[in-house]
Protein backbone atom coordinates (compact mmCIF):
# COMPACT_ATOMS: atom_id res chain seq x y z
CA UNK A 1 0.00 0.00 0.00
CA UNK A 2 2.57 2.53 1.25
CA UNK A 3 4.64 1.89 -2.77
CA UNK A 4 1.32 2.22 -3.78
CA UNK A 5 0.57 5.66 -2.34
CA UNK A 6 4.35 6.96 -2.90
CA UNK A 7 3.89 6.29 -7.04
CA UNK A 8 0.38 7.99 -6.96
CA UNK A 9 0.86 10.73 -4.68
CA UNK A 10 3.78 13.28 -5.20
CA UNK A 11 5.58 13.13 -2.38
CA UNK A 12 5.08 17.27 -1.92
CA UNK A 13 1.49 16.41 -1.58
CA UNK A 14 2.22 13.33 1.08
CA UNK A 15 4.32 16.38 3.22
CA UNK A 16 1.45 18.21 2.87
CA UNK A 17 -1.09 15.87 4.56
CA UNK A 18 1.16 14.95 7.32
CA UNK A 19 1.72 18.72 7.49
CA UNK A 20 -2.28 19.53 8.45
CA UNK A 21 -3.07 16.56 10.22
CA UNK A 22 -0.09 17.81 12.87
CA UNK A 23 -1.21 21.39 12.70
CA UNK A 24 -4.81 20.45 12.94
CA UNK A 25 -4.07 18.13 16.45
CA UNK A 26 -5.61 18.78 19.66
CA UNK A 27 -3.26 20.50 22.21
CA UNK A 28 -3.58 22.19 25.50
CA UNK A 29 -2.90 26.11 24.52
CA UNK A 30 -1.23 27.86 27.36
CA UNK A 31 -0.41 32.05 27.77
CA UNK A 32 2.06 33.22 29.98
CA UNK A 33 1.25 36.71 29.02
CA UNK A 34 -2.42 36.27 29.76
CA UNK A 35 -1.93 33.57 31.94
CA UNK A 36 -4.14 30.39 31.63
CA UNK A 37 -4.31 27.36 29.90
CA UNK A 38 -6.82 25.17 27.67
CA UNK A 39 -7.78 22.51 25.54
CA UNK A 40 -8.38 23.92 21.89
CA UNK A 41 -8.70 21.56 18.84
CA UNK A 42 -6.07 23.09 16.83
CA UNK A 43 -3.59 26.20 17.74
CA UNK A 44 -5.12 29.16 17.59
CA UNK A 45 -5.12 32.52 16.26
CA UNK A 46 -4.10 35.45 18.15
CA UNK A 47 -6.16 39.09 17.72
CA UNK A 48 -5.48 42.21 19.64
CA UNK A 49 -7.90 44.90 19.76
CA UNK A 50 -7.54 48.07 21.29
CA UNK A 51 -10.37 50.27 22.02
CA UNK A 52 -10.39 53.75 23.86
CA UNK A 53 -13.02 54.38 26.24
CA UNK A 54 -14.19 57.06 28.48
CA UNK A 55 -11.61 55.59 31.22
CA UNK A 56 -8.39 55.29 28.57
CA UNK A 57 -7.42 52.80 25.90
CA UNK A 58 -8.07 49.23 26.90
CA UNK A 59 -7.05 45.95 25.18
CA UNK A 60 -8.20 42.78 24.04
CA UNK A 61 -6.47 39.77 23.35
CA UNK A 62 -8.96 36.51 21.73
CA UNK A 63 -6.86 33.45 20.78
CA UNK A 64 -9.76 31.81 18.51
CA UNK A 65 -9.91 27.94 17.75
CA UNK A 66 -12.29 26.40 15.20
CA UNK A 67 -13.31 22.52 14.67
CA UNK A 68 -15.35 22.10 11.85
CA UNK A 69 -18.32 24.13 12.49
CA UNK A 70 -18.00 24.25 16.04
CA UNK A 71 -15.48 28.01 17.61
CA UNK A 72 -13.66 28.00 20.64
CA UNK A 73 -12.13 31.18 22.40
CA UNK A 74 -10.99 32.98 25.01
CA UNK A 75 -10.81 36.70 25.27
CA UNK A 76 -8.30 38.23 27.74
CA UNK A 77 -8.94 42.34 28.43
CA UNK A 78 -6.64 44.52 31.06
CA UNK A 79 -9.05 46.40 33.20
CA UNK A 80 -8.45 49.97 33.66
CA UNK A 81 -8.45 49.92 38.00
CA UNK A 82 -11.16 52.88 37.54
CA UNK A 83 -13.03 51.02 35.49
CA UNK A 84 -13.46 48.15 38.41
CA UNK A 85 -14.06 51.21 40.47
CA UNK A 86 -16.87 52.74 39.19
CA UNK A 87 -18.86 49.79 37.36
CA UNK A 88 -17.57 47.11 39.98
CA UNK A 89 -17.46 43.22 38.71
CA UNK A 90 -21.04 42.72 38.67
CA UNK A 91 -21.53 45.58 36.28
CA UNK A 92 -18.56 44.67 34.26
CA UNK A 93 -19.74 40.86 34.07
CA UNK A 94 -23.51 41.99 32.91
CA UNK A 95 -22.06 44.43 29.95
CA UNK A 96 -19.85 41.45 28.70
CA UNK A 97 -22.16 38.92 29.16
CA UNK A 98 -24.96 41.69 27.06
CA UNK A 99 -21.91 42.32 24.35
CA UNK A 100 -21.30 38.59 23.90
CA UNK A 101 -24.46 38.25 22.84
CA UNK A 102 -25.43 40.79 20.62
CA UNK A 103 -21.57 39.91 18.93
CA UNK A 104 -22.92 36.70 17.84
CA UNK A 105 -26.54 37.82 17.48
CA UNK A 106 -27.57 35.01 19.93
CA UNK A 107 -30.31 34.53 22.08
CA UNK A 108 -29.69 33.67 26.05
CA UNK A 109 -30.94 30.22 27.68
CA UNK A 110 -29.25 30.89 31.16
CA UNK A 111 -27.02 33.01 32.96
CA UNK A 112 -25.89 32.32 36.36
CA UNK A 113 -24.06 35.64 37.67
CA UNK A 114 -22.36 34.76 40.56
CA UNK A 115 -21.21 32.17 38.94
CA UNK A 116 -20.33 33.76 35.85
CA UNK A 117 -21.91 31.18 33.50
CA UNK A 118 -23.57 31.84 30.45
CA UNK A 119 -25.77 29.64 27.95
CA UNK A 120 -27.18 30.69 25.22
CA UNK A 121 -27.89 29.64 21.35
CA UNK A 122 -27.89 31.14 17.78
CA UNK A 123 -29.74 30.22 14.52
CA UNK A 124 -27.80 26.58 14.20
CA UNK A 125 -25.66 26.49 17.45
CA UNK A 126 -25.27 26.10 20.92
CA UNK A 127 -23.41 28.44 22.79
CA UNK A 128 -21.49 28.48 26.64
CA UNK A 129 -19.23 30.67 28.21
CA UNK A 130 -17.89 31.73 31.37
CA UNK A 131 -17.19 34.91 32.39
CA UNK A 132 -14.55 35.82 35.28
CA UNK A 133 -12.26 38.88 36.60
CA UNK A 134 -9.05 38.29 38.09
CA UNK A 135 -6.10 39.90 38.55
CA UNK A 136 -7.49 43.34 36.90
CA UNK A 137 -8.17 40.64 34.03
CA UNK A 138 -11.97 40.21 32.72
CA UNK A 139 -11.70 36.45 30.81
CA UNK A 140 -14.53 35.47 29.04
CA UNK A 141 -14.27 31.92 27.72
CA UNK A 142 -16.57 31.21 24.83
CA UNK A 143 -17.46 27.97 23.00
CA UNK A 144 -20.35 27.74 20.07
CA UNK A 145 -21.01 24.13 18.82
CA UNK A 146 -23.77 22.21 16.63
CA UNK A 147 -24.92 18.89 18.46
CA UNK A 148 -22.16 17.00 17.06
CA UNK A 149 -19.30 19.39 18.73
CA UNK A 150 -21.24 19.49 22.54
CA UNK A 151 -18.48 16.87 23.55
CA UNK A 152 -15.68 19.13 22.91
CA UNK A 153 -17.15 22.04 24.13
CA UNK A 154 -17.64 20.54 27.45
CA UNK A 155 -14.12 19.32 27.03
CA UNK A 156 -12.94 22.99 26.19
CA UNK A 157 -15.04 24.32 29.19
CA UNK A 158 -13.79 22.04 31.82
CA UNK A 159 -9.89 22.57 31.05
CA UNK A 160 -9.82 26.88 31.23
CA UNK A 161 -7.09 26.93 34.15
CA UNK A 162 -6.05 30.44 34.94
CA UNK A 163 -2.28 30.87 35.34
CA UNK A 164 0.10 32.42 38.63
Amino acid sequence: MKAYLSKVLSPSIISLLLVSMVVAAPTTFESDESGFSVWMPSTPSVQVHTENTPVGPVTSTTYEATDKENTYSVTVTQLPSVALMFKGESGILEQARHELLKELGAKQTSWDQSRGRLSYKTANRYGEARLLIADSKLFVINGMANKKGQKNMKTFMSSFQRKS
